[in-house]
């Protein structure tokens, strides 16, 4: 068994983002920043490090944007401790005056981006996921995947999230399923 844990991004995913809407359907926990709004990787890794480590089983981190970051950052103290990650959309390091985080994880890992994130050019995607040791999935032009780029439920990154667990050799929990996320997809009235 392992836990689910989101990893949002600046401001935290709202109510009609993806990884709010997967929350359920994954019995996942969320990490929480102290200010959504301050780009702190120190204090976010942190975060990310501390949620870890009042969790009993180890972990699938799905991190979004600057949430991705704050996972790599966090590598050397938490790499015990997880499974698999699946990193979507990551911020560039530079637009906040960070340095790359060179950290290559040693699990199953999925760095999935678009050739039309204003956050992160498809090139240094690349670059990232080299460093990090991820598999890069190339999305095409689908812009951050968060719900301005029409990203709500987003079946296509569910399939992938499963492809992951089967390669790391995880099951989807058995309540788990895109059913679930399409009812909370349409209580946040996102229909």
């Amino acid at each position: 068994m392992v836990d689910f844990v989101m990893v949002p991004g600046l401001h935290g995913s709202g109510p009609e983002h993806w990884q709010t809407l997967w929350e359920p359907a994954l019995g996942a926990s969320r990490v929480m920043q102290h200010d959504w709004s301050t780009p702190a990787l120190d204090r976010w890794a942190d975060a990310v490090t501390q949620h870890l480590e009042s969790r009993q089983r180890p972990a699938v981190l799905i991190a979004h944007s600057l949430g991705c970051l704050a996972v790599a950052s966090a590598w050397p103290r938490i790499r015990r401790r997880v499974r698999a990650a699946l990193f979507a959309a990551p911020a560039n390091p530079s637009h906040f005056g960070f340095l790359p985080v060179a950290h290559h994880l040693e699990v199953p890992s999925l760095l999935l981006a678009s050739r039309n994130d204003r956050w992160l050019a498809f090139e240094d995607a690349q670059q990232l996921a080299t460093l990090w040791g991820s598999d890069l999935v190339d999305l095409g032009p689908v812009g951050h995947i968060n719900v301005d780029s029409g990203h709500g439920c987003w079946p296509e990154g569910w399939r992938l999230l499963g492809g992951l667990l089967a390669r790391a050799g995880l099951p989807l929990p058995s309540a788990a399923s895109p059913d679930r996320c399409d009812r909370a997809h349409s209580l946040a009235g996102c229909d």
